[in-house]
């Protein structure tokens, strides 16, 4: 029970970096970004891998980089979601540090 507890938090540890990463890869810088800024980035997901929700919070960079953020997070659907559901039902809900660089 303990290991497949383990494993289940890596699996959805690895899906949130490639959630990070597929969101990254969309994103399209502002003109005026200033290196530095960053968002965490909560997602409410359903099994295909589409957003159903998203919030940004802690947020420094101002309105049009949280903007380009929103947008990434439209933009990178659907996202990579495990077949599992032991472990699709610990990531509904993920929240990930967006901080390109």
């Amino acid at each position: 029970r303990i290991a497949q507890d383990k494993d289940i938090k890596k699996a959805v540890a690895t899906y949130e970096g490639q959630i990070k990463a597929k969101v990254e890869s969309v994103w399209i810088k502002p003109t005026n970004f200033a290196p530095g800024s960053a968002c965490t980035v909560t997602v409410k997901l359903i099994p295909t891998g589409d957003v159903v929700d998203s919030k940004l919070s802690n947020c420094s960079g101002g309105d049009i980089f949280s903007r380009s953020v929103e947008a990434a997070v439209q933009k990178a659907q659907p996202l990579p979601v495990p077949k599992d559901p032991a472990v699709f039902d610990r990531m509904r809900d993920i929240d990930f540090v967006f901080k390109p660089q």
